[in-house]
């Protein structure tokens, strides 16, 4: 069924809402944003804010299920499970090369999700909802490194589970050094590392 215009509107109005409140929450932080700043600074009164948010807390979490929707793209952009690599090597490259785009361009969030999460780690729902991120993220490694056990590319003995892991904790440490200490993400000395986790 066709969207009719008000459903249209309303969909534009929300993804402008979610992409401005994101950059703004990069840029000054989660305390420091308000809901007057994601309005106005997106063409909107509160109002249109409340329409699709109860709170500034409700915003963030429909955040996190858009980036997660965005970040869902990774393992299955250009249908790895149907394109042979060369080597292990270079399948980790291409998969890596993909999500550095997305993590630089938002390097700021980490910052945001570790100040969102100290202030409101008393919730229970808060913590639960981080460590179904953290499973999502896990999930999603996992399952392309099982593609790659598939093609043949990466030995069927691996402990995919702890594999996936291991290489999260990795890119967590280096969007942390981008953040707080401007180190700069390599993606040769990230396969490198990688390729070491998988052999």
């Amino acid at each position: 069924m066709a969207k009719n215009k008000f459903q249209i509107k309303r969909e534009e109005t929300y993804e402008k809402l979610i992409k401005v409140g994101m950059g703004l929450l990069c840029e000054k932080g989660y305390s420091s944003t308000t809901i007057d700043d994601i309005a106005s600074s997106a063409g909107y009164t509160k109002g249109a804010f409340y329409v699709h948010f109860k709170n500034k807390e409700d915003f963030f979490f429909h955040l996190l299920s858009y980036r997660l929707q965005i970040r869902k793209k990774w393992p299955e952009s250009e249908e790895i499970g149907n394109q042979s690599f060369e080597s292990l090597e270079s399948a980790i490259r291409q998969r890596l090369e993909t999500l550095f785009h997305y993590l630089i361009d938002n390097s700021g969030w980490i910052m945001v999700y570790i100040e969102f999460y100290h202030l409101s780690r008393s919730n229970a729902n808060v913590r639960f909802r981080y460590r179904e991120m953290l499973n999502q993220w896990v999930t999603e490694i996992e399952q392309f490194l099982h593609r790659l056990q598939e093609q043949g590319l990466l030995s069927t003995e691996l402990d995919t589970l702890q594999a996936a892991h291991n290489i999260y904790a990795m890119l967590d440490g280096m969007l942390l050094h981008l953040s707080l200490y401007e180190e700069k993400i390599e993606l040769e000395r990230a396969v490198n590392m990688v390729m070491r986790m998988l052999h």
